[in-house]
């Protein structure tokens, strides 16, 4: 992993533009032609934070920032930014304008083929494709938010593809309840990324930052389709006092830091489930069609499921309220005792969905009269996941 400072950063994306977005107004002129699929990528990327609820009006626009350089186009819902970025533009008057963000890209995206021509006169927008022009009254951008100075923060980085994977490895753990904020983020620190919704834990190994991560649960599914979209094979991710940073080939990318901490949930439920000693394998697809099959007749206030564990197999059967019964047997690999435990089914499958080997490795540990012991899937490559059992009073 190697490091290089905001300001080289910014250098090499934007030339020696500032390293800020202050805007006093937009211009009153603009001029610049440029390719539909070129435009249409970075509209796409921008629209990626433009909000849908309802906020400060401006924010509903895409901030064109044209220089001799190439063009920006800026979108942010104050909570995360982004900064897509073109050096293929022919730029016949440089300036700046807001353009109302779903207009333009239902313009871009619903026009023939050809080059789109656009100039701003006195916040009035003209914009040809091919036969068609539209014109589009402005706002002045007056009120739109600067953009966070990064020029003095350092950078670590990273492969993208191990990145992205780890990301998605474990964000389907993340907590979605407002009541419990300190969970609603992917924590990254020493190596590992580790989300957990206080049922369920996943860990994945990642790149060794100086500083630590967490990322809220708003920017994650942002931050993977971006990281999907570049081809680059690394990415760089900085700190500043108040944003992560995340410079995605010709893109930036900066969400809020969060004042909620993320608690020790290594503790809580990791290091109780790593004591577990009884070993299971079974066949991955064999177990997920099993378990897709039966769920049908789960209850659907439970999504209860029940997997009995008898030597050389496992049943998996499920029972709803109504009385409907499912059950399933595949191999397996158990040579203990037969002994049964019920999870929830879309949590099973969370889990499950995450690895990519062929054979799952469980552990499971010993249940008592008042506790139930977590259910451990580990893999090679050092991710590790956690659902709790559940009580169920169906199960004979």
């Amino acid at each position: 992993m190697s490091t290089l400072s905001g300001r080289d950063l910014l250098t090499e994306l934007l030339g020696d533009e500032p390293t800020t977005t202050a805007t006093a107004g937009a211009s009153r002129t603009l001029a610049m032609t440029i390719k539909k699929f070129a435009l249409h990528i970075l509209l796409d990327k921008a629209n990626t934070v433009v909000p849908t609820r309802d906020v400060m009006a401006v924010l509903k626009n895409f901030l064109f920032d044209l220089t001799p350089d190439g063009l920006r186009v800026i979108a942010t819902d104050m909570e995360r930014s982004l900064i897509a970025t073109t050096k293929i533009v022919t730029v016949e008057q440089a300036g700046t304008a807001v353009f109302p963000a779903k207009r333009l890209l239902d313009i871009v995206r619903t026009a023939g083929d050809g080059d789109v021509h656009i100039s701003v006169t006195n916040y009035t927008a003209t914009i040809r494709i091919g036969p068609t022009q539209w014109q589009l009254k402005l706002q002045t951008g007056e009120d739109y938010p600067a953009l966070p100075q990064i020029s003095e923060t350092i950078f670590s980085t990273v492969n993208r593809l191990d990145f992205a994977g780890a990301l998605a490895a474990v964000r389907y753990a993340v907590s979605r309840d407002a009541n419990r904020a300190n969970l609603m983020m992917i924590d990254v620190r020493a190596g590992k990324m580790t989300a957990c919704d206080g049922s369920r834990f996943q860990q994945a190994r990642t790149s060794a930052f100086p500083f630590d991560l967490r990322i809220p649960i708003g920017a994650v599914d942002d931050l993977i389709r971006l990281l999907k979209a570049v081809d680059t094979d690394t990415i760089d991710v900085g700190e500043s006092t108040n944003h992560l940073i995340f410079k995605l080939g010709s893109d930036v990318f900066m969400v809020n830091k969060l004042v909620a901490q993320f608690p020790d949930m290594e503790a809580i439920l990791l290091r109780p489930a790593l004591e577990n000693r009884h070993a299971l394998a079974v066949n991955r697809a064999d177990l997920l069609e099993a378990v897709k099959r039966v769920r049908i007749n789960a209850d659907h206030n439970t999504s209860a499921i029940a997997l009995t564990l008898t030597p050389g197999h496992i049943t998996v059967s499920a029972r709803d309220t109504h009385g409907n019964e499912a059950t399933e047997t595949i191999d397996a690999d158990w040579h203990r005792p037969e002994r049964t435990i019920v999870v929830n089914h879309g949590f099973l499958t969370d889990l499950i969905n995450g690895r990519t080997a062929d054979t799952l490795h469980f552990k499971l540990g010993d249940d008592t009269a008042t506790r139930r012991s977590p259910v451990l899937l580990t893999q090679d490559d050092g991710s590790t996941g956690v659902i709790q059992q559940m009580l169920s009073d169906w199960v004979r």
